[in-house]
């Protein structure tokens, strides 16, 4: 598996403060579901991102709720509360649904792994 993109993680407090960790080298790619409901076919795309060990710092902390964009940001810091969504939304951010941490494992398996939509 070979990288394709850098990341943005973006964690917003309960004050609406922006925290935000760039990650560098992960791999990037979506796959669309899609389920019959009473209202008819419903579609959405998931997004799955392997960040391998290496490229994860020690101190990385993702959790269910946060927000990742693709690509290198670093105004998310500065915005104020207010337009922190308008800018996740204007550059595609994904909420995080699902993390999968597996930094102890050995070899290629060794990654986080996160979910989004």
């Amino acid at each position: 598996m070979k990288a394709n993109a850098d990341i943005t993680v973006i964690h917003i407090d309960d004050e609406g403060t922006a925290k935000v960790e760039r990650i560098q080298d992960v791999f990037w790619f979506s796959d669309r579901k899609t389920a019959p409901t009473d209202g008819g076919i419903v579609s959405q795309d998931e997004i799955n991102i392997i960040i391998p060990k290496k490229a994860a710092p020690a101190t990385l902390n993702i959790e269910k709720g946060d927000y990742v964009v693709k690509g290198s940001y670093e105004d998310f810091i500065t915005e104020p509360k207010e337009a922190l969504r308008s800018l996740i939304d204007e550059r595609n951010g994904v909420l995080i649904t699902s993390v999968q941490d597996n930094r102890d494992k050995v070899g290629k398996t060794a990654n986080l792994k996160i979910v989004g939509v």
